[in-house]
């Protein structure tokens, strides 16, 4: 009964450990993209960050309903996150990084629900996870969690940055 006792201790601080988010094993990737577009392509949103921390975020403006006369604007945002930034956005993916097995299966998916997706990219290779936001068999895909978080983050550090650069596209 002691030598479980004693046990106990070693246990909660093995789990602990255990909880506590770990990056992969082997050499980070080189880059993490990710996308998201929105119900029947509404909008489009895309970024990435490199190791050294050098972010490009992309997002489109929509016309106007009702058959406005806006053309659609695509913004590109150049800033630096620092090697810090890299590790912080690889930190939140981590739960997806870590799965790196097949995305999310909806066999009833909400057709005219966004979608998503993140990469990291390993030299010439990338592994992929998708994220479907609509399903009508199960609960929505884990990963939205982390998706939608690493998202807030990459706003966050641009409008934070101040060599943050602005490109409007038509």
């Amino acid at each position: 009964m002691i030598g479980l006792v004693a046990l106990v201790p070693l246990l909660l601080a093995t789990q602990a450990a255990a909880d506590r988010p770990q990056v992969p094993d082997g050499p980070p990737p080189d880059r993490i993209v990710a996308g998201q577009t929105g119900p029947w392509g509404s909008s489009e949103r895309n970024w990435s960050i490199d190791r050294s921390g050098a972010v490009t975020l992309s997002y489109r403006d929509q016309p106007l309903k009702g058959g406005g006369d806006k053309v659609p604007v695509t913004h590109v945002v150049r800033f630096s996150a620092g090697p810090q930034g890299f590790a912080a956005v690889r930190a939140i993916l981590l739960p997806i990084e870590r799965s790196r097995g097949p995305s999310y299966r909806c066999l009833q998916p909400i057709t005219d629900a966004g979608s998503a997706g993140v990469g990291w990219v390993y030299g010439a290779r990338i592994v992929n996870y998708g994220l479907d936001s609509g399903c009508l068999d199960r609960p929505g895909d884990p990963g939205w969690g982390p998706f939608q978080e690493a998202d807030r983050r990459i706003d966050a550090m641009a409008a934070a940055a101040t060599d943050r650069v602005t490109e409007d596209r038509p």
